[in-house]
């Protein structure tokens, strides 16, 4: 019998295909939220819906932890170098 889940409203389904240096970053970064953390795809919808402007729809992250993740990203000297 399978387990029935919370609606979660309206979605879509994105699958990004990333290299396994950001696959590991992200689960780990996603481990740190909540007593067991929250899922990895959680965690990238909700920094999604923060960029694109619809932080209402932020389930697990707060904006705090939001505004931290994104600081720490452009305090990153690499982001603003070119590519190749």
């Amino acid at each position: 019998m399978a387990i029935r889940s919370t609606h979660k409203g309206d979605r879509a389904q994105l699958g990004p295909r990333v290299d396994r240096v950001v696959y590991e970053a992200v689960a780990a970064n996603s481990g740190q939220y909540g007593d067991y953390g929250i899922p990895m795809s959680q965690w990238v919808a909700d920094l999604l819906a923060a960029i694109v402007g619809h932080p209402e729809l932020m389930r697990e992250l707060n904006g705090e932890a939001v505004a931290q993740i994104l600081t720490r990203a452009l305090d990153n000297p690499d982001l603003l170098r070119g590519r190749g």
